[in-house]
């Protein structure tokens, strides 16, 4: 058996096998298609996770610096209350007492190490454990500030006096937090001040409890840093000076967020800071939290994410291919049939037919108009042979002219597939902006909003009365534009989604809306007229979205107005015909408008009074066409300016 070549390689040339050159067109867009959208998805996946891991450090930080002001302010009342208190200043009460009643407080709070009442020259009278009682510290920091202001608080430092005599569980040199409070007897004469040296290992204790569930897994790592850049509490030891960091100088300008930066060691770190504000009355020490991860591990998750979203693509990339090959061959196998019939008919032989094909499909009805094409010209070839010249001249041109109708056939036939694939393209079209508006712009929006609201809840007392109106202009704007958008998120939704007929109480719905809007400004004095048993057959929540909005802007254009009055009913018809669709209206004695400017009032963005005047967008009567189109309705307008407007529908 003899192979032939030639026929092989025709079989396997894309130029001369139709089937081959469809399946590869198809399988191409398809795999091509996969593996962009892959990289899409996984990009946009990718950022995301990242996005959540750098947040997460950045709320590990503000943790950290939140615990340390709310431990710092409880020591710092603690030590105010215990000064004010009797004991410490009543001259008739005993040392031992006074020591007892120390030591008590000192046990409130494991991380106390030292507790002591120094008199007015300076001399330590009295402390936890009796250490340095009868010393002279008037030249301590802690008890010069403590006698100059009523409480305060030193940043921290190493211990001196203390550093032989009190017991050092750890290797490193004991460093303190000093807290002082003054003491004044019934007369508000100064007895003394009430010293505390709170141990720093209580920040290491806090640290510890919040990376206790992340650090071992997550290589997490956190510092805590004085206001000059000095670090004072960090991981093996670390004396990198923090100044160096961009996030520091962040986090000392007030911020809480995470940035990507070089350290020291030359290693790339997600870093998340928070700065350290106090807390109430506790003014706070200008701490700085910074709590990084290393790159190659915060976003670890992310590239693997991306990477097993294009593995995916390619999979389904090539099964998509396999698939268009195995479609291609479907379609290519009746076109291939019906080319060799019509082959061996050309040959000569007329004993073969040009085959059905089942369905109802283009392939089906041109082998359907072939088949008969055919047999209608065999018909004609044995007639044809009994007629003369002009006979078979008239036949050729009945042949033309049904040439050029299949012709046209299939044009249009062309132009109905393009329209029917632009229309899905725009929808798909549709849905992508549906989405990009929904999350791609509400989300930053929400952020702008939020933030705003904590500048003027937070750091209100800051902020002079210039800066308070321009934060409520911006949070006014935001919250605008996200009533913008889920505004034309409606006006999409409202000409895609299916509708749910039923019955619907329209006056129900009217009432409803009148008594939220009476609640909402109980100071207006505005009259309802609501024809009662109004019924409609229609989808209950887009008809209430038309029935709130037609309401809504007759409340609003009535604000202005004494004696406003919005009324809602049926029109009768006036040949008492009740078989015509009933007419609703919504009417008011409002500002109306001019009825030559009628043709854009259902127009999207398009408004007929300035924003001044009536707030308002200009999508809500747009809106309200489309879903009573929806409803194979109608909706049209009467009005005079300052003498209100009516609005009727139909459905």
């Amino acid at each position: 058996m003899t192979i032939n070549w030639r026929r092989v390689l025709a079989g396997i040339n894309p130029r001369k096998n139709f089937r081959l050159r469809l399946g590869l067109a198809i399988g191409s867009v398809a795999l091509v298609l996969s593996i962009v959208l892959s990289l899409v998805v996984g990009y946009s996946a990718s950022k995301e996770l990242e996005a959540n891991t750098g947040e997460f450090l950045a709320d590990l930080s503000y943790q950290m610096a939140d615990k340390l002001d709310r431990g710092m302010f409880e020591r710092y009342r603690d030590i105010q209350i215990a000064a004010s208190l009797q004991t410490l200043y009543k001259q008739d009460l005993s040392y031992t007492t006074k020591r007892a009643f120390l030591e008590r407080l000192k046990n409130t709070y494991n991380d106390y190490a030292w507790i002591g009442l120094a008199n007015s020259e300076g001399k330590v009278v009295v402390s936890t454990g009796g250490i340095l009682e009868g010393k002279n510290v008037a030249n301590r920091p802690w008890y010069i500030n403590g006698k100059k202001q009523n409480a305060y608080v030193g940043d921290v430092h190493p211990a001196l006096m203390l550093a032989k005599i009190l017991p050092n569980p750890t290797a490193e040199p004991l460093r303190f937090v000093d807290l002082t409070a003054q003491v004044k007897d019934s007369q508000n004469n100064l007895v003394g001040v009430l010293g505390a040296h709170l141990s720093w290992e209580w920040a290491r204790k806090v640290q510890d409890s919040i990376l206790r569930a992340v650090a071992q897994r997550n290589h997490v790592e956190m510092f805590v840093l004085r206001k000059n850049g000095d670090i004072l509490l960090a991981p093996f030891n670390l004396k990198q000076q923090g100044s160096q960091l961009k996030s520091f100088h962040l986090a000392i300008s007030g911020k809480n967020s995470y940035i990507v930066e070089t350290w020291s060691n030359g290693k790339q770190y997600l870093t998340g800071f928070s700065p350290s504000v106090g807390y109430l009355d506790y003014p706070g020490l200008n701490w700085v939290v910074l709590v990084r991860q290393r790159t190659d591990i915060a976003f670890a998750g992310a590239v693997a994410l991306q990477r097993q979203v294009i593995n995916w693509g390619v999979v389904i990339g090539l099964v998509s291919a396999c698939l268009s090959w195995v479609f291609a061959n479907r379609i290519v196998k009746p076109i291939l049939a019906i080319s060799t019939a019509a082959e061996k008919i050309r040959a000569g032989n007329h004993q073969v037919s040009i085959p059905v094909v089942e369905g109802s499909d283009e392939i089906a009805t041109l082998s359907v108009s072939l088949h008969q094409l055919v047999s209608m010209l065999e018909n004609q070839q044995a007639r044809l042979q009994t007629l003369n010249e002009e006979l078979q001249q008239d036949i050729i041109g009945r042949q033309q002219a049904e040439t050029e109708a299949h012709i046209l056939n299939q044009e249009l036939e062309m132009r109905v597939q393009q329209r029917t694939a632009q229309l899905e393209a725009a929808n798909q079209e549709l849905e992508a902006f549906s989405y990009s508006v929904s999350h791609d712009l509400g989300a930053p929006l929400r952020r702008i909003d939020s933030f705003s609201q904590i500048l003027l809840t937070k750091y209100n007392h800051q902020l002079d009365a210039t800066s308070s109106l321009y934060l409520n202009r911006i949070r006014y704007s935001v919250q605008q534009m996200q009533q913008m958008i889920q505004d034309l998120l409606l006006f999409s939704r409202a000409g895609r989604d299916e509708i749910n007929l039923q019955n619907v109480d329209l006056s129900r719905i009217v009432n409803n809306i009148s008594q939220d809007l009476l609640a909402a400004e109980p100071e207006r004095q505005v009259e309802f007229f609501i024809s009662e048993g109004v019924t409609a057959v229609a989808d209950r929540r887009l008809i209430y979205y038309v029935l709130e909005n037609l309401i809504g802007n007759a409340w609003k254009y009535t604000k202005n107005v004494e004696n406003a009055r919005i009324e809602f009913g049926i029109v009768e018809h006036q040949d008492g015909n009740t078989s015509l669709s009933p007419i609703y209206f919504v009417r008011d004695n409002g500002a109306g408008f001019n009825m030559k400017y009628s043709d854009k009032l259902f127009l999207p963005f398009q408004r007929l009074h300035s924003e001044v005047e009536f707030e308002g967008n200009g999508i809500g009567l747009a809106t309200v066409k489309r879903i009573i189109n929806r409803h194979e309705g109608k909706i049209w307008a009467e009005a005079a300016v300052s003498k209100g407007a009516t609005f009727y529908f139909t459905l």
